[in-house]
């Protein structure tokens, strides 16, 4: 049986900042094609396990949101 929600990459066993009101925090998550298609708990995002999708342990360390800091003077930048 092909998984058709498997994900390139999951990141497991950890503490997810989601700065979403209604899942505020979360142990898991699961990336496909460079987007987020799943957010939860290990069990929950599990599901989208596939052959070849990478899994990283995260020890129990948080996961943040990407920060991109354009923070340029533009006498320095230009």
């Amino acid at each position: 049986m092909i998984n058709d929600d498997a994900a390139d990459l999951i990141v497991y066993n950890g503490l997810v900042t989601t700065l979403n009101d209604e899942v505020k925090s979360a142990t898991a998550l699961a990336c496909k094609a460079d987007k987020i298609i799943a957010v939860g708990s290990d069990s929950d995002v599990l599901h989208h396990l596939g052959p070849n999708t990478k899994l990283i342990d995260l020890e129990k360390k948080r996961v943040i949101p990407g920060l991109n800091d354009s923070h340029t003077h533009l006498i320095r930048g230009a």
